[in-house]
Parts: structure tokens; sequence; C-alpha cells
């Protein structure tokens, strides 16, 4: 039972809700529409200008994001030893030459949460031995 002013769970508070396209971004959307030619064409000529902020702007248009290409990895060491030596071998690597900074980057991340992983398995472990020892006594 709900105390008077709470929402009952499973159910909004405003079941009718915003009509959708009614926000700010429906507005200016509408008021910028028949401008878009010539805004377009204000910030091309501003970047031509050496506007940088323009200039990003165009560039970013025109330039995809750069993402890591999914590849295999072979990597001495990786699945041997602790996960501390796992990330010195990754470390390594980079450092060699073997390996963009930023895929190294990406393993020594995935390496920490196999630790976070590891340190709660120990944990559950731990726990389950302590309830036993406590429900023997």
């Amino acid at each position: 039972m709900s105390r008077p002013g709470q929402f009952q769970p499973g159910q909004s508070g405003n079941p009718k809700g915003r009509i959708p396209g009614s926000g700010k971004v429906a507005l200016w959307r509408g008021l910028l529409e028949n401008k878009a030619n010539e805004l377009i064409n204000a910030v091309i000529s501003r970047a031509m200008d050496g506007d940088p902020v323009a200039l990003r702007l165009c560039v970013e248009r025109l330039v995809p994001a750069y993402r890591n290409e999914s590849r295999d990895i072979t990597l001495p060491g990786a699945t041997e030893g602790t996960l501390s030596q796992r990330a010195l071998a990754v470390i390594t690597s980079i450092a060699q030459g073997e390996m963009e900074p930023r895929t190294g980057s990406e393993l020594i991340a995935a390496i920490a949460q196999v630790g976070r992983v590891e340190e709660m398995e120990q944990v559950k472990v731990r726990l389950a031995a302590l309830e036993s020892a406590v429900g023997r006594s």
C-alpha cells in the first residue's frame, strides 16, 4: 500500500505526458529549416576565413571519428601470469611500437575489469566460508 501522493508501481504520475514534438527542439528545427542553406554557407565561409570553431565543425562533418579496427592481437604473455604481468606485457608491447596506445589502453582496462571480477569471486568464496564457520558455532 502506498502513501498519499506516491505513484503506484508501474504507473506514471502524468499518464498523458507531454505531446511528442511539442518541445523546444521542434520549435528550433522549424525556425532553422528555412535558413539551413544560408547557415551552412556562412559556416563554410567563416571556416575558409580561418575561424577555428567553424573549421572544426566542417572537418568533423567531413572526416569520420577514429575507431579502432577489430583485429586479432597476439601478445606474448597476455594469457599467462598475474594480471599485473599481463598489463606489463601490454605496456611493453606499446613501448616497442607493436601496439597502438589506444588499443593498449583498452586492453589494460579489460585486464583491470577481469581483476575486479576475480576480486568479487574471492569475496564471495570468503563470505561463504565465514557464513559456514558462523553456522557451525
